[in-house]
C-alpha cells in the first residue's frame, strides 16, 4: 500500500535512505501514466472485494466515493468503518 510505504519512510531507522526526498507524487488515477484506466479499474474491483466483506455493495462504495470525495472517508463518516479498520482497508483495498 502506497500510504504504509510513505509511513515506513518517515520511520527514524529509514531516514538515512530518503534524505533529501522532498516531495512524493502518486499516480492513482492515470494522469501520469495513462494506461486505459487499468489501474484505476483494479483498485476500484479491490475496494468493492474489501467492501463487500463489510457488507457494502460495490454500487454502494461508488456512491460514498461520490458522496464523500473517497470510499474509505465515507465509510469512516457513516461508521461503517472505524480509524482502526482504515490502515486494513488500505492495505487490502490497494
Amino acid at each position: 500500500c502506497v500510504f504504509t510505504c510513505v509511513r515506513e519512510m518517515l520511520l527514524p531507522a529509514a531516514q538515512p535512505r530518503f534524505r533529501g526526498i522532498t516531495h512524493i507524487f502518486i499516480d492513482c488515477d492515470d494522469c501520469l501514466y495513462q494506461n486505459g484506466w487499468a489501474t484505476a479499474r483494479r483498485i476500484t474491483q479491490s475496494i468493492g472485494a474489501y467492501t463487500a466483506t463489510l457488507g457494502v455493495s460495490k454500487d454502494r462504495a461508488y456512491q460514498l466515493y461520490k458522496e464523500h470525495g473517497t470510499c474509505l472517508k465515507g465509510l469512516l463518516v457513516e461508521r461503517i468503518l472505524d480509524e482502526a479498520g482504515a490502515e486494513e482497508f488500505l492495505t487490502e483495498a490497494h
